[in-house]
């Protein structure tokens, strides 16, 4: 339960800061956010880039799709001032 909250927090602090308020792009984000979420059991910001590219991995094989679910953690570990510089080693 606390890590639902937690998931929840995440997301909320998002849309809080976030510059991105069109129906379609949050819709997409908050998609994205819970298959990754639900898929490591952990806020994005709370994962480490290793568990992280195993789970997109492990999402989809489709190559925009893992782009899309990748772009979704690099935004939130710049939320978060969180290096991202491993995730985007992946993302190329």
């Amino acid at each position: 339960m606390i890590t639902d909250e937690l998931i929840n927090d995440e997301w909320n602090n998002y849309y809080s800061k976030s510059a991105f308020k069109a129906g379609n792009t949050i819709a997409s984000y908050k998609n994205s956010h819970r298959r990754i979420t639900d898929c490591l059991g952990t806020p994005i910001h709370k994962a480490k880039p290793p568990q992280i590219i195993k789970a997109v991995k492990s999402l989809t094989e489709n190559p925009n799709t893992r782009n899309t679910l990748l772009n979704c953690c690099l935004v939130f570990f710049n939320l978060f001032e969180i290096n991202t510089t491993k995730l985007n080693k992946y993302k190329l």
